[in-house]
């Protein structure tokens, strides 16, 4: 204990093991604005499916099983 009552530090960094559910399979970094695509369920972040969605207007593959992504959703 660092006799801290209110540290910060919790909240700015994760631990290495919880992190893991929080990392965008395309960026690799933690999610920035995260969406679900559908039908797959996967989670990536907003700016990295735009780029996805601009290399391949139609049908676009989920980069992680190449499903076809047919709609996406915000996720809090």
């Amino acid at each position: 204990s660092t006799g801290n009552p209110s540290s910060s530090s919790e909240d700015e960094e994760l631990p290495g093991r919880d992190r893991e559910g929080y990392i965008c399979a395309v960026c690799l970094d933690v999610y920035f604005s995260p969406y679900m695509c559908h039908p797959c369920s996967h989670v990536f972040c907003e700016p990295c499916l735009r780029t996805l969605a601009k290399n391949c207007p139609t049908n676009t593959p989920c980069p992680l099983c190449r499903t076809t992504i047919t709609h996406v959703f915000f996720q809090k």
